[in-house]
């Protein structure tokens, strides 16, 4: 897998001219986790269910012959026909820990095929940010983490919500042709700390009636963070450290770079109170403030040999 670290701010940034923001511009996407089926496959897990059809493998259909890189690609079935009241999964499951995370925007993309009955048979994409409590068809908009999330208004070859399957649900079905790539993105996320888990599921349901159709075909699954050019910036350590997101809800991340150690990580009210104190080891931490109240708070970083501060909004 390719890990780089994550480092992202959008202090100058409205939401609204954020989530308007196209995919693709100022220096593109920078690719953080790719699976080609060939090798990354730590993040797939599949349905273990006794009705799953997803396989990775060398396809063998007549249509579905080959991946779109390498040999392997994951498919419902590499060689037989799809059984008919089909309900099925993979997941790509990402975790974020100290090496890696998203604290703003991210795009996932995908090389894909598919071959089904339209308007019934197909396959479609849910996503959740709650370990698998609640799931969320990726082109619903509006729902509510403490953010508006509309990733339709930044995708690509997705499917419509007219465009209902068999289950209700919205989903690719008719016949693909060719390869395409579909992308989706997500202007802000909640999940961006150590220990969140965002999980994408890829769904295929079949109706009653069996059909020669050769199902959903995916390849070279990636993850991207979006660089959007003269309108976001990395979080590059101002006078020694720099804190995102600011304003805060629950968590804050605190960069430091070339500050020798011991460090003492401080937060005083706005009456001179100390609130927190944290030891810092890492270059890079994260630092749970949900105990602290909506306000303004000054942070304050203790070297050995000095002190240096900054403003900090906690604002639910």
């Amino acid at each position: 897998m390719i890990r780089f670290l994550l480092l992202s701010a959008t202090f100058l940034l409205s939401l609204n001219t954020y989530l308007n923001a196209q995919i693709i511009t100022g220096n593109g996407m920078w690719p953080e986790d790719s699976c080609t089926f060939e090798s990354g496959t730590e993040i797939i897990k599949i349905d273990s269910s006794y009705s799953n059809v997803w396989q990775i493998g060398q396809p063998s259909k007549l249509n579905f012959n080959s991946a779109y890189s390498g040999s392997l690609a994951i498919m419902t079935d590499t060689a037989a026909a799809i059984p008919v009241n089909s309900d099925s999964f993979f997941e790509a499951i990402y975790t974020m820990d100290e090496f890696w995370f998203i604290p703003y925007t991210f795009v996932l993309s995908f090389k894909h095929k598919f071959d089904t009955e339209i308007g019934s048979d197909g396959g479609y994409i849910t996503i959740s940010f709650d370990n698998r409590q609640t799931w969320h068809n990726i082109i619903e908009e509006n729902f509510d983490y403490g953010w508006s999330l509309q990733p339709s208004w930044c995708s690509d070859n997705l499917y419509s919500p007219e465009d209902t399957l068999v289950n209700g649900e919205s989903g690719f079905s008719g016949n693909s042709g060719a390869w395409i790539e579909s992308s989706f993105q997500y202007g802000l996320l909640p999940v961006k700390y150590y220990g969140d888990t965002l999980i994408v599921r890829f769904n295929y349901v079949s109706d009653s009636v069996q059909d020669a159709s050769e199902g959903w075909m995916i390849d070279d699954l990636v993850l991207h963070f979006v660089d959007l050019g003269g309108e976001t910036r990395f979080a590059q350590p101002d006078h020694g450290f720099a804190i995102y997101p600011n304003p805060a809800k629950d968590y804050i991340s605190i960069i430091t770079e070339d500050v020798r150690r011991p460090l003492q990580f401080e937060i005083y009210s706005i009456l001179g109170e100390k609130v927190f104190e944290k030891d810092l080891i890492l270059d890079f931490e994260t630092v749970d403030v949900s105990s602290l109240n909506k306000g303004n708070y000054i942070v304050r970083l203790v070297s050995y040999r000095q002190v240096k501060s900054k403003k900090l909004i906690i604002n639910r």
